[in-house]
């Protein structure tokens, strides 16, 4: 099966999806339909494995709202042509206080970072979750919080994806995004690191074979949805280690027609394995963001 992972787009540019400090070299695989990651698998198309061993719970781990992603960050060179963009793809109601634009900062534009999503995970305690990930090996970006009362901290983690911590726990989005893809090396290592940093509880190993991945789903509240999964993608060749964000859509193809519309570049449109669509995207400013069509009749 074709890989959904490495290719150029139809028209010959090559994608900057999976990569946000690098460009990437894709090969071309034509325009059918892949079996792709968002859910576990059907018994016959993996090997897979139910998680029936308990999570311990650390003190600093809360449930709930708590330690779940709560904001979403649009860092961007083009702040009003990228408000419009997404306004236009998904209504003018997708922007709110969880989701926003904000101007790429310089200092990220000049080290050639182009524009990207910046995912925020709402704690209680920025400065201790802050120093517990750069125990298992994480790295501050940008001014280093002082004190203990800090708002939010940006991170690089120990695998080199980037996110935010923040105490400002806006949770409106929760409708927006349905899934939440980490890209690393090493998926039962990271997720290890997510776990006891955060508390999130595993919920299925499943294995897509070289090309798709192995993958590790998790859930993150106290409901126990399962709301994403950490993969070990960035073995293939020009996946860089990041978090991709797949935003809901009731129409993908004419999602996908307005993104290409816009000037924004589209891969072919994937299947997971309980039947969702899923097609991962650059916005016209470059960004990495994917589309999420559920299944007819699922929520």
């Amino acid at each position: 099966m074709a890989d959904a992972f490495n290719e150029s787009y139809p028209d010959g540019r090559r994608a900057r999806i999976w990569s946000i400090s690098e460009h990437c070299d894709k090969r071309e695989t034509g325009n059918q339909t892949h079996d792709l990651v968002g859910a576990k698998p059907e018994p016959s198309d993996a090997h897979q494995t139910r998680s029936t061993a308990s999570t311990e719970v650390h003190p600093w781990q809360t449930y709930g709202s708590m330690n779940t992603f709560c904001r979403y960050v649009l860092r961007t060179t083009d702040v009003e042509n990228a408000q419009a963009f997404y306004a236009d793809l998904f209504g003018a109601h997708f922007w709110r206080d969880s989701i926003e634009a904000q101007p790429l900062p310089a200092a990220a534009a000049a080290r050639g970072a182009p524009s990207h999503w910046l995912g925020h995970v709402h704690v209680a305690d920025v400065v201790g979750t802050m120093l517990r990930f750069v125990e298992k090996g994480a790295t501050v970006v940008g001014p280093r919080p002082q004190g203990g009362d800090a708002a939010e901290v940006l991170l690089r983690d120990p695998f080199g994806a980037m996110l935010a911590l923040s105490s400002m726990g806006a949770h409106n989005a929760a409708g927006a995004v349905a899934w939440h893809l980490l890209s690393t090396r090493d998926e039962t290592q990271a997720f290890a690191v997510y776990a006891d940093v955060f508390g999130w509880r595993q919920a299925d190993v499943y294995d897509l074979g070289p090309q798709r991945g192995r993958h590790v789903s998790f859930a993150s509240d106290s409901a126990n949805q399962v709301t994403g999964s950490i993969s070990n993608l960035a073995q293939q060749p020009h996946v860089h280690p990041q978090w991709l964000y797949f935003f809901r859509t009731a129409h993908l193809e004419y999602a996908l027609s307005k993104v290409r519309e816009h000037g924004g570049l589209t891969l072919p449109v994937a299947q997971n394995g309980r039947g969702d669509l899923v097609a991962v995207c650059d916005d016209p400013q470059g960004a990495a963001f994917a589309l999420y069509q559920f299944r007819a009749g699922a929520n």
